[in-house]
């Protein structure tokens, strides 16, 4: 029968728990990256209208367009760094990342009076960072 010390048996555990650990941390950080995507901003066309009608997004945000009337619109934003949804008919939508800050203004080309803007980068709530807490130092009373 062959003896192990008690080294070789510390040694041993240690490499197994280190690599469950691994295998651990690997796992959650495939976790953490399939989950850190932030969910898409949404601009609902309703009433012949873009609500909201101002939207803040950081970039690289996505942002749907969902068609929520019976009739067709677009979601157009012309000028070189633009975006155009094309043709949206009821209940189509169209999804755009905003690669750079910027802001557009976008309209729908069949109703002009239909006017919006993405306003993407500086100054978005995703972009601007927690303020820290100011430290603050207890004194009781009586001193």
């Amino acid at each position: 029968m062959r003896t192990i010390t008690r080294s070789a048996l510390i040694v041993t555990v240690l490499v197994c728990l280190s690599a469950a650990a691994g295998l651990s941390l690997a796992a959650a950080d495939q976790m953490a990256n399939a989950t850190s995507s932030p969910a898409p901003y949404v601009v609902h066309i309703k009433n012949f209208a873009f609500n909201p009608a101002s939207l803040t997004v950081p970039v690289g945000a996505t942002v749907v367009f969902k068609n929520e009337d019976s009739v067709a619109h677009t979601a157009t934003a012309p000028g070189k760094n633009g975006f155009d949804s094309g043709n949206l008919d009821g209940g189509a939508e169209f999804k755009y990342v905003f690669s750079k800050a910027g802001k557009f203004d976008y309209v729908c080309n069949y109703h002009p009076t239909m006017k919006a803007s993405i306003i993407v980068g500086a100054g978005s709530p995703a972009a601007s960072p927690t303020p820290e807490p100011t430290p603050t130092q207890y004194v009781p009373s009586g001193y």
